[in-house]
Formats: structure tokens, C-alpha cells, sequence
């Protein structure tokens, strides 16, 4: 006589199983870099121009801002310092850091925006809801024309 087994009621062994649950953030593997090793990675990001040919200077200077901004706030690497800021309950941080710049607040806007698509795109900092990401989608590139 074969002996037949049963699984418990609701469990089954068939179907996508959905991954457990991060208890902590995830770091990048950039995290414990300073600014100017930052900087040089967002440079070898692909399409990003060679040095001395094109404009890297809108992302550069934002992710610059970003990270000077963020070096104020405790932590032991740039995500502790993210969650730290307060930058994952909205886009109110923004503000504060083009406060000061005599530009068009939509100049000053866009260079911060297009630092902060390098800073993810380098998993530097990972925001981890969606009012913290750029809305405008797209490579780090497209911001250097």
C-alpha cells in the first residue's frame, strides 16, 4: 500500500512565491565612497561624455549639491544619510537646496534633478518610495545636451 500525503489547506507548492520581505534598506555598493569617487563613477556611467568632450557639468554639479547636502546629515554612508534627510517623504528638499541659487529656479531644478538620476542610477542613494524619484525618466546622459 502506497502511503499519500497531503499539504496543509492553502499551501501549495505550485505558483510564484513573492520574495520575503527587506527589514533594512538596501545599500549600494557605492555608499562609503567620498564625493569626488562618487563624481568619477557617475562618469563612467554608459553614454556619460569622455572627459573633455561634451557637458557632464548639469549632473556633476547636481549629484555634487545632493551629496554636500546630504554629507550634513548623520549616518555611516550616503542611503543612512537619505533616510536620514527626510528626502523619501517628498520633493520638499529640493527647494531647500536651490534656495539659494540666482538662477531660474527651473535652471537650478534641472541641474539638481539630473544629479539625482546619476546618484540612483549609481545606486549611490536608492529610494525606496516614489515621491523621492525624478518624475522625468531617462538616462543620465540625456540631461548633457
Amino acid at each position: 500500500m502506497t502511503a499519500m500525503t497531503t499539504a496543509p489547506l492553502g499551501k501549495s507548492d505550485s505558483g510564484p512565491r513573492r520574495p520575503p520581505r527587506q527589514t533594512e534598506s538596501p545599500v549600494g555598493d557605492l555608499d562609503q565612497l567620498g564625493i569626488e569617487e562618487v563624481l568619477q563613477q557617475i562618469q563612467e556611467l554608459p553614454g556619460f561624455p569622455p572627459p573633455g568632450q561634451g557637458k557632464p557639468g548639469k549632473p556633476l554639479r547636481g549629484a555634487r549639491l545632493i551629496l554636500e547636502w546630504l554629507q550634513q546629515r548623520p549616518g555611516s554612508g550616503w542611503q543612512d544619510r537619505w533616510l536620514a534627510s527626510g528626502a523619501e517623504a517628498g520633493k520638499h528638499w529640493l527647494r531647500t537646496l536651490i534656495q539659494d541659487d540666482p538662477r531660474q529656479e527651473t535652471t537650478a531644478l534641472e541641474e539638481v534633478m539630473a544629479g539625482l538620476r546619476c546618484l540612483l542610477l549609481r545606486r549611490v542613494v536608492i529610494a525606496n518610495s516614489t515621491s523621492s524619484r525624478p518624475t522625468a525618466h531617462g538616462r543620465c546622459s540625456a540631461t548633457l545636451a
